[in-house]
């Protein structure tokens, strides 16, 4: 990215909780966002302009109508655009109007575990982050787990992990139907069980789960039972589960059937998870973080 294209996007940059858009269009695969459950900004990586994802979540929040067919997913572009925004924190303090560069994440439009250069990549993202000196930059990998435990992909994450790596891990099913009914993909519930447990016996994982109202239903704490039953089943299978990030929807979702969960109900919901379940919960509101 050369400076008049940064100089161009600079207009169009518009950083807040309420909307993380992507640079896609602009023929961008890295972007800054305010993230509320990174607490700050991050250097998102949009390995998924072609919006393709092995799930259909009903809440899912990405326009998929509006498709980047044109933009190859390159390393080289990658590092590329990269090297020119740690350039700018390092001049700046480690700033961008006004945030702190918190974590570099792979996420985007789709599920990254899918895309080829995934490994490559990551490789590359340890080169910067020592290059650069960012201590106290996390390297998050944003996943479904549908493909989690690629064979290419399961010695990177040793390197991932050795240097500050994070693996976070979307979970916001208990079964087969559950699973059918918000994440609509032709995966199977117990496929993606046992990539999470192949992973999550050796590594840390993030797990984050999406709470709300589906079709109007009035908050009930005991539909969660069986969520928090699978959760300690997975515990009890030997699954390291470091912190659980329990939020519901802070943008329109694909299918507006789907309504956030108030501050009231997400704060009961909470009380009744920690009530059972022996990890950590960080509660995020439709507003935010409270």
């Amino acid at each position: 990215m050369t400076k008049k294209d940064f100089e161009q996007l600079h207009d169009i940059i518009s950083l807040g909780y309420s909307e993380h858009p992507r640079l896609s269009e602009y023929q961008k695969l890295v972007y800054p966002v305010i993230s509320r459950r990174s607490g700050g900004l991050s250097l998102g990586i949009n390995l998924n302009p072609d919006k393709k994802c092995s799930f259909r979540c009903v809440y899912c929040q990405v326009d998929r109508e509006k498709k980047i067919t044109n933009l190859k997913v390159e390393v080289g572009q990658i590092v590329t655009e990269l090297n020119h925004w740690l350039g700018i924190f390092a001049k700046n303090e480690g700033k961008y109007k006004g945030f702190s560069l918190k974590d570099i994440s792979i996420a985007g439009d789709g599920e990254p575990t899918t895309v080829k250069v995934l490994p490559q990549l990551l490789l590359k993202l340890i080169e910067l982050q020592k290059e650069f000196r960012l201590d106290k930059c996390k390297i998050i990998l944003f996943t479904n787990a549908s493909r989690l435990n690629r064979p290419d992909l399961l010695p990177v994450l040793d390197d991932l992990m050795a240097n500050r790596g994070e693996i976070w891990c979307k979970f916001d099913f208990w079964d087969e139907q559950s699973f059918r009914a918000i994440n609509r993909s032709k995966i199977s519930a117990k496929k993606l069980i046992e990539n999470i447990k192949a992973v999550g016996r050796k590594y840390p994982l993030t797990l984050q789960s999406c709470f709300f109202s589906w079709q109007e239903e009035i908050y009930s704490s005991q539909k969660y039972q069986k969520y928090v039953e699978q959760v300690t089943r997975l515990i009890d299978d030997g699954v390291k589960i470091k912190l659980i990030q329990a939020y519901t929807l802070a943008r329109r979702p694909s299918d507006t059937r789907a309504v956030a969960w108030s501050d009231t109900e997400m704060n009961q919901l909470v009380r009744f998870l920690g009530q059972q379940i022996s990890v950590r919960i960080e509660t995020f509101y439709a507003a935010g973080l409270k």
